[in-house]
């Protein structure tokens, strides 16, 4: 899980650090950075698997790099995490937890003379009850422009040593798991990130006769993922039919449909025994089935974020799906995933529906800088009168976000 990130450099991110739980929803008004943060994290992601150059190309990266710095004088960007990978199999010898699960990792990227570059690349870690964290990935102070990686404490031998700076990180120039664990782990970890934000064309296309485990960002692939529950994991299927019943009482059941060219459609069966097929369905439904498809997936993301989830959704529905968003990293923790979700809304009616906990506000400074500010463990200390009026019902989380008597300035 990803405790907590700080991020310098990018876009209005400049020394903005959010803390995360296991569902956390951003929220804040139009162009207060909260889909910047998204685009920061989609990024590490791609810099864990690929060059810097690759990372930042278009159908990956929202922006031009150079308008992705925050300073285009200094074009340079930092990006600090703390990850809590407890419960996470070491990599190697999978029927072993990582042995030092809380990490610590640095990266830096510059943009000099038109070359996208790793600068800077550090990863340390600890567990629980040690007094000094383990340095894995560290940058050599006798040795200039060199990045070194160290075997795992228990594995004998000398480091591997990377030019420093480089085209890309050295996440991406380790697999060996034995030696290399928390390296590889890490990689890992960061691979398994997946960013939506659905479009409900992409959701009405069908998909091809083939299997499909998981959606594009789009959400395209949503009826071929179905058929492919269907056969491949038919309790989880009857599940996420369950949910479809709980979430919409008229719906009986999914359908797939064949269309007769090689292709599957996905319908919605009511229960006076009608189909609607995805091309008819309302946005919002269309939504909820691909909030499901990730809720019942086999092997759910490590982290995914949401995109305004709302958008299409009546109201009334709308604490289904906050409860299946929640219910993606409850149900990922019982099967033994480490699952984690990250959503953005401007909704004061999602608010309604949050623990002040889950809560993270995004807010812009006076020099454009975003900030995130903590409900549950920033705003409430030493202002009982607020936290008064939220506990005897006088007015909700979502009309005290919305008057803006959550801001930080209030």
């Amino acid at each position: 899980m990803l405790n907590q990130v700080t991020i310098s450099g990018y876009k209005s991110l400049q020394g903005s650090t959010a803390h995360f739980s296991p569902f956390t929803v951003i929220v804040g008004r139009n162009n207060t950075g909260k889909s910047n943060l998204f685009d920061a994290l989609r990024l590490l992601s791609n810099l864990g698997q690929m060059p810097a150059a690759g990372a930042f190309k278009p159908e990956r990266h929202r922006g031009d790099p150079v308008e992705s710095f925050f300073s285009e004088q200094q074009p340079r960007l930092s990006i600090t995490c703390d990850f809590d990978l407890t419960g996470t199999p070491h990599p190697f010898t999978s029927d072993k937890d990582l042995p030092d699960p809380f990490l610590h990792y640095e990266l830096e990227v510059v943009f000099r003379k038109g070359v996208l570059q790793v600068q800077t690349e550090k990863l340390k870690g600890h567990t629980p009850t040690a007094n000094k964290p383990r340095a894995f990935i560290t940058m050599d102070k006798d040795e200039k422009n060199r990045v070194s990686v160290n075997r795992d404490a228990a594995k004998s031998g000398r480091s591997r040593h990377f030019p420093s700076p480089s085209a890309r990180s050295v996440l991406t120039m380790i697999d060996d798991a034995e030696l290399y664990p928390h390296v590889v782990a890490l990689a890992r970890e960061l691979s398994s990130w997946r960013f939506f934000h659905f479009e409900p064309e992409a959701l009405r296309e069908p998909s091809p006769a083939m299997d499909i485990l998981e959606l594009e960002t789009s959400g395209r692939g949503l009826s071929g993922f179905y058929d492919t529950l269907a056969s491949r994991e038919p309790e989880r299927f009857k599940s996420a039919e369950r949910a479809l019943r709980r979430g919409i009482p008229e719906a009986r059941g999914i359908h797939v449909l064949d269309t007769g060219d090689r292709r599957r459609l996905l319908a919605v069966v009511r229960d006076d025994a009608r189909e609607f097929t995805a091309r008819v369905l309302s946005d919002g439904t269309l939504r909820f089935l691909a909030l499901l498809a990730l809720a019942y997936a086999p092997q759910p993301p490590g982290l995914v974020c949401f995109e305004e989830p709302e958008n299409g959704v009546h109201p009334g529905r709308l604490p289904f799906i906050v409860d299946t968003l929640r219910g993606i990293s409850e149900r990922g923790s019982e099967e033994g995933h480490r699952s984690q979700v990250l959503v953005n809304s401007h909704s004061p009616y999602l608010v309604d529906l949050l623990n002040p906990f889950e809560m993270l506000i995004a807010s812009l400074k006076d020099k454009g800088q975003t900030t995130f500010t903590s409900v549950g463990q920033d705003l409430f200390t030493g202002r009982p009168t607020l936290k008064s009026i939220l506990e005897s019902g006088e007015q909700t989380l979502g009309e005290l976000w919305s008057q803006g008597s959550l801001d930080a300035n209030a």
